[in-house]
């Protein structure tokens, strides 16, 4: 058989034309259909228990331990194996040593594995790296540390390298929760110049996240960090913020992060968890320059998460050493070491003067995306200075923003659509905003975010920076129905929350029937969307289109006007 089958399939590999059982075998066992593989070897030992080789019964055996059978019945199928002329090898023996690891009796699966073991020495069979390894974790499973470093140093007298030996040790001891022997035996492995390599300790330390062991974790990042190795830190940090280690051990879990932060890149592709961390941690990091990195490499993101965003306005609020001025400053610094700066990096320090309803500054961070980092404002860009502008009531600037973002060949995105009807709600005008939302389903920008605005407007809810305009003092109840059947016919995604609103103020009405389904339902799981708290705020910081190209830095036009006020 192959030495390692493909992923199962629900149909077996085709068998060649002729439909020699050696083929048709392979086949099987090749597609991972282990009950087929062996219902066709027992037909063909009853055929002709002669056209079977070893080969062929070692993958029978392969077949049965696969197949999740005991290493009771292996053994048994050893003995056949040994009746029918075919000789048990390492192999053989090694099927019937990993159905013992895989048992659900420590003890008794270690008593079983030593018997086979001596099965095995008196067919003249020499214990194999394989066979070791699966006696060295039967004693890792009941915790005989002694007995595990003897089967380790058997290993090694064989044709392995003492330092292999201690790698397979290693993972032995982390795939069987003995942490103490993983931590301890890498220190002496450290101490006396053994250290493992990157790609051997990467693998290691993926392990250890994946046993979710703290202390693990922590010795395998920290042996990786002392050979300088670029490894990706997000995993292990974030089982360290949810673990509790920054409050356990504080003192090593601080170290390994702030040594871990110039590690991230914005390169690397960030999923929600690894967002989630980073916001998670930047209350930890109290030097503004490695919090501003961890933000520059977030903002990156093509699209931000809710963590995200209350990371950056958080960063906005929380006083003048962490002031936009000094997170530009960070940016600007990186730049000058060659660093690459995103310009969704710059359009975070806009979107952080937005909140401070600094509109000035925010115009000076905007041209400095050419002036000073030589790239083009994308449409994040003109999204955070139309926000800046909305937060500052600066309705003329607004405008401005809008024609030069056209005059610069632009197209409005979702998040453009919803902070200009966000600002037209502000000043009272619904039928502004209205008409604003039959442009973005025109252009196909009709998201959720727009939406869940309107809707909120409508059904009288408060929501962040929309002050309830004086002339409505009631629920239009029939735009409502109105809006979120458009919502659901056109596949915008709402929240739960907003959906469970809605049909309350319906039901409230006197009952009317849902629609067909849920707004912004789609397939499995709660459909996020309608940009509550943090993440309406704070918006996209990136285009569509992706990260522009540098380019070398040209006069910018003209900042819109800030003196007349809405």
């Amino acid at each position: 058989p192959a030495a390692a089958a493909p992923e199962p399939s629900a149909q077996p590999a085709p068998a060649a034309a002729d439909g020699s059982f050696g083929q048709l075998f392979n086949a099987q066992l090749n597609a991972s259909n282990y009950d087929e593989a062996l219902e066709l070897f027992d037909k063909q030992l009853a055929a002709d228990p002669s056209v079977p080789t070893i080969a062929h019964w070692n993958g029978m055996l392969l077949a049965m331990e696969s197949a999740g059978k005991t290493h009771a019945e292996i053994v048994d199928a050893i003995g056949r194996m040994r009746a029918a002329g075919a000789a048990p090898d390492a192999s053989s023996w090694t099927h019937a040593l990993r159905a013992c690891v895989r048992g659900s009796d420590p003890a008794a699966d270690l008593d079983a594995g030593l018997r086979i073991q001596q099965s095995a020495a008196a067919d003249g069979v020499q214990p194999s790296e394989a066979m070791l390894t699966q006696l060295l974790n039967l004693h890792m499973r009941v915790g005989d540390a002694t007995a595990a470093r003897r089967t380790m140093a058997d290993i090694a007298a064989g044709e392995v390298s003492r330092f292999r030996a201690s790698i397979i040790y290693l993972t032995s001891a982390l795939a069987h929760g003995a942490v103490d022997e993983f931590v301890a035996h890498l220190a002496e492995m450290r101490a006396n110049g053994k250290q493992p390599r990157a790609a051997q300790m990467r693998e290691l330390l993926k392990a250890a996240v994946s046993r979710r062991s703290v202390d693990a974790t922590m010795a395998a990042m920290d042996a990786l960090l002392a050979v300088g190795d670029t490894f990706d830190p997000m995993a292990p940090l974030l089982l360290l913020a949810n673990s509790g280690a920054f409050d356990a051990k504080p003192a090593e879990a601080e170290r390994l992060l702030r040594q871990s932060v110039p590690l991230i890149r914005p390169e690397s592709y960030f999923t929600t968890d690894k967002l989630h961390v980073l916001s998670r941690l930047l209350p930890l990091l109290n030097d503004p320059a490695l919090k501003m990195r961890v933000i520059a490499v977030i903002a990156a993101k093509r699209s931000l998460s809710r963590e995200v965003a209350r990371a950056i306005y958080e960063m906005a609020i929380t006083g003048k050493e962490e002031s936009a001025d000094a997170a530009f400053n960070v940016l600007e610094a990186m730049h000058a070491r060659g660093e690459r700066v995103a310009t969704a990096a710059v359009n975070a320090v806009i979107m952080m003067c937005a909140h401070l309803k600094d509109l000035d500054r925010a115009v000076e961070t905007f041209q400095a995306i050419e002036g000073v980092f030589g790239l083009e404002p994308n449409t994040g860009s003109y999204n955070a200075l139309l926000l800046a502008a909305t937060k500052s009531k600066q309705a003329e600037a607004l405008r401005q923003v809008r024609e030069r973002m056209a005059t610069a060949g632009l197209a409005p995105d979702r998040e453009t659509f919803r902070i200009v009807a966000m600002h037209l709600l502000e000043a009272g005008d619904e039928a502004g905003a209205l008409r604003m939302l039959e442009d973005a389903k025109a252009s196909g920008q009709a998201g959720g975010g727009l939406y869940a605005y309107l809707l909120k407007h409508f059904l009288g809810l408060p929501q962040p920076g929309i002050k309830q305009p004086p002339n409505r003092s009631s629920p239009n109840l029939a735009k409502v129905r109105e809006l979120r059947d458009e919502a659901a016919a056109h596949g915008a995604k709402l929240n739960d929350r907003l959906n469970e609103q809605i049909e309350q103020a319906l039901s409230g009405e006197g009952g009317t029937s849902k629609p067909a389904g849920r707004a912004g339902a789609s397939g499995g799981g709660p459909a996020r969307g309608g940009h509550e708290s943090y993440e309406e705020e704070a918006g996209k910081l990136t285009a569509p289109r992706g990260e522009a190209t540098p380019r070398a830095p040209a006069a910018s036009p003209p900042p819109p006007t800030t003196a007349t006020p809405e």
